[in-house]
């Protein structure tokens, strides 16, 4: 039986946009063994909103309610951890992951560079979450525009 998958974004404090999808299945990222390097970045490519909607699903979403698992999913290509921020970067695209805490709860976060603008960038971000993982979940979301004409979104899931 399919269920259906709610998400609920907020920007600044009010609710931008909810809604629920029924949920497609998940496709897992690539395994294999760590990669870390104290001067690694984001790659050079900006992410869309639907590719890191996905990740962020796939990583943050389907690891809640604690973000178990999402270490082992970010521990392999085409992610490199910084091993001095402890953040993990993608390798291709402007993307990156940090698992963190906040008042002493696990915390995923995502920031991405986007050639989006705000308001569709949000929405094809949040379409991307709920139609690729089948979970509430509850996401803050923010942007800023960046000083190289990129959208700066910033994406957190908080711990149930």
């Amino acid at each position: 039986m399919m269920r259906r998958s709610c998400i609920t974004i907020v920007l600044t404090g009010a609710t931008l946009l909810a809604g629920c999808v029924d949920a497609a299945k998940p496709v897992s990222p690539p395994t294999g063994s760590i990669l870390v390097d104290p001067s690694v970045g984001p790659g050079p490519s900006p992410a869309t909103p639907k590719q890191a909607g996905v990740l962020f699903a796939q990583i943050c979403i389907a690891t809640l309610p604690n973000f178990e698992g999402a270490a082992a999913k970010l521990s392999a290509p085409p992610f490199k951890q910084n091993s001095t921020t402890g953040t993990y970067y993608h390798q291709q695209i402007n993307l990156s992951f940090k698992l963190m805490k906040e008042d002493g709860k696990p915390v995923c976060s995502l920031v991405y560079g986007a050639k989006s603008a705000i308001t569709p960038g949000v929405t094809a971000f949040a379409n991307a979450v709920i139609a690729t993982r089948d979970a509430e979940a509850n996401v803050v979301l923010g942007a800023n525009p960046g000083p190289d004409n990129l959208t700066y979104f910033h994406a957190k899931a908080l711990a149930n």
